[in-house]
């Protein structure tokens, strides 16, 4: 609406703006007007449910001169601000200043840039973070509205991919929900780029090159979010939502090629765990053919998954066998965990297969913040 009248009378602005904001306005939304006959400034959130086709694709931060209104989301580098803006102001120089859930961003209306000017701020909304094993000043982060950054030993960090190169703005944003750094190449890192909330398939990237340039590796998650995991021996594994074949793959130094490891049917996989050590020995029923290789000897083949409900664990790399017939089995149920409670994470001790921990969110029990759970006998109790 505009009021030419101080607000004595109202009436529809002349050039009505895309819908910017979906359905969740009344969280994100923000408007700026640049003085008289200057620019309009509208933001809000393309966070929006599947099948809400009101808004158009990736379009939260709108410019207004004449004419029509132009989508500013993401600049011609593939940067922007995090979806969610909730204030919209200009500095000194006359540049807009976006206050985000990611927050601050610059936009610079001489070069049409957007740029993160955080800084220090302890702002972001980091979903995973990996470390360079070979130097303590080398962490690399992935989160929302910041799609891969890395830290080099000072308070400020650097983007190494925001919207993928040739992605269209429906089907990428600034939101990355894991990231993995190969042990023994630090150069070689994924990154499960998120979808747009509309179109919500985040995308596997790869880069060899310590995030210079990225590429999509062509498996994607079937979901927003998605789980990447770089073992010892720089084995790639990659869950998805996926119902069979492809909710858990591997990809190999020696067989690139993304294999399935014929997880269970129907499991969305949502974190994995794999450890690198045997550690002391322990006979498994449910795993019989698995023999002692040695405390100190490598496990090439026990893996830990879960859906967020219930954990599954494999002993033979998801192999069946006359031996093993069913490579997959259910871990013991966590004590009291109900619908309402998730599994946010698992981690596998790496000199130890079979000490195994989880994290639940939620009033599991008496506790009201959250629980860790450990098993010593890879889930079996």
């Amino acid at each position: 609406l505009q009021s030419s009248d101080g607000g004595q009378t109202w009436a529809p602005f002349a050039t009505q703006p895309a819908t910017y904001m979906g359905n969740n306005g009344n969280y994100a939304t923000a408007l700026l007007a640049d003085g008289v006959g200057g620019p309009i400034f509208l933001a809000g959130t393309d966070d929006v449910p599947p099948l809400f086709f009101n808004q158009q694709p990736g379009a939260f931060v709108l410019e207004f001169t004449g004419g029509a209104w132009v989508n500013i989301s993401v600049d011609a580098a593939g940067n922007g601000p995090h979806t969610d803006v909730h204030s919209l102001t200009l500095d000194a120089a006359g540049n807009v200043l976006a206050g985000t859930d990611g927050g601050i961003w610059k936009y610079t209306l001489a070069t049409g840039l957007w740029s993160d000017i955080n800084g220090n701020l302890a702002t972001v909304e980091f979903t995973s973070i990996v470390s360079n094993p070979t130097n303590a000043n080398s962490v690399i982060g992935a989160g929302r509205g910041i799609g891969v950054s890395a830290y080099t030993g000072t308070q400020s960090w650097t983007q190494l991919l925001g919207i993928p190169p040739g992605s269209l703005l429906d089907v990428a944003d600034l939101n990355v929900s894991s990231v993995a750094i190969d042990p023994n190449n630090p150069s070689h890192l994924y990154a499960y780029q998120q979808g747009s909330p509309i179109f919500p398939d985040a995308q596997l990237y790869s880069s060899i090159d310590g995030g210079v340039t990225w590429a999509s590796t062509g498996v994607f998650s079937g979901t927003t979010n998605g789980p990447v995991v770089i073992d010892r021996l720089s084995r790639v594994f990659a869950g998805s939502s996926f119902a069979v074949g492809t909710n858990l793959q591997v990809s190999t130094p020696t067989v690139p090629a993304w294999t399935n490891l014929h997880a269970p049917a129907n499991f969305s996989v949502t974190a994995i765990a794999v450890p690198e050590l045997q550690g002391a020995f322990q006979a498994d029923p449910r795993f019989t053919a698995v023999t002692d290789l040695g405390a100190n000897s490598p496990d090439p083949n026990t893996i830990y998954i879960t859906n967020g409900q219930t954990i599954e664990v494999t002993k033979v790399f998801g192999a069946a066998s006359l031996a093993t017939p069913t490579p997959w089995v259910a871990a013991a149920a966590i004590p009291n965990l109900t619908a309402s409670d998730t599994i946010t994470d698992i981690e596998v001790d790496p000199r130890n297969r079979d000490d195994v921990y989880a994290v639940v969110t939620g009033k599991i029990g008496s506790a009201d913040t959250g629980t860790v759970w450990q098993s010593t006998n890879a889930g079996q109790s």
